[in-house]
C-alpha cells in the first residue's frame, strides 16, 4: 500500500496579511509604504509544509502482518489458516492467497459495516449456511480459486446489498 505526501497550504495567509496591513497602518499613522518590505521579510520566512496523506489505520484490532488503511484491511499470503479477528468497523477485507479451508457458521457476522470481502485462491472447501450471516451491506464477494465442492440452501440469504459474486 502507497503512501504519499501533498503540500498543505500556508495556513490563513490572509489574515496574517491583513494583520500586518492593520499594524503598519498603526504604526506609520496610515501610511502604507512601508508595508511591501514587511510583507516580503514575513512572507518570504514562511514555506509551505508537507504532510503525509490522510492514510492512517482506523482499526483497533487486526494481525501484525496485515496492511491497514482507514477501515480497509489487506491480508494477503500471509499464511493464514482461519480468518482472523478484526476491528468491527472493517469495510473491506481481503485474505486472498492463504490457507483457509472452512468459513464457519457467523465467522463474519459481527463485520456489519463489511463491503468487499477477497477469499480468492484459499483452500476453501466448506462454507457453512450461516457463513455470511449479517453481511447486508457486503457488495462484492470473492470466492474464485478454491475447492469449494457444495454450497447449503440460502447460504447468501443475507447478502441483500450483493451485487458481485
Amino acid at each position: 500500500m502507497r503512501r504519499g505526501k501533498v503540500p498543505i497550504p500556508m495556513l490563513d495567509v490572509l489574515s496574517v496579511i491583513l494583520l500586518l496591513m492593520h499594524l503598519s497602518e498603526m504604526a506609520t499613522g496610515g501610511d502604507n509604504s512601508g508595508w511591501a518590505d514587511i510583507f516580503d521579510r514575513t512572507i518570504r520566512k514562511v514555506e509551505p509544509q508537507v504532510l503525509p496523506l490522510p492514510e492512517d489505520c482506523f482499526l483497533q484490532q487486526y494481525p501484525q502482518r496485515c496492511d491497514c488503511i482507514k477501515t480497509e484491511l489487506e491480508c494477503v499470503e500471509v499464511n493464514l489458516h482461519d480468518v482472523p479477528q478484526v476491528s468491527t468497523n472493517v469495510t473491506w477485507l481481503s485474505l486472498k492467497s492463504n490457507e483457509i479451508k472452512r468459513l464457519s457458521d457467523n465467522i463474519f457476522s459481527k463485520y456489519t459495516h463489511l463491503q468487499r470481502l477477497f477469499l480468492q485462491n484459499n483452500s476453501i472447501q466448506t462454507i457453512s449456511s450461516q457463513a455470511f450471516s449479517g453481511l447486508y451491506k457486503l457488495e462484492r464477494l470473492f470466492l474464485s480459486e478454491n475447492s469449494i465442492s457444495s454450497l447449503s440452501p440460502g447460504v447468501f440469504s443475507d447478502l441483500r446489498n450483493l451485487w458481485w459474486l
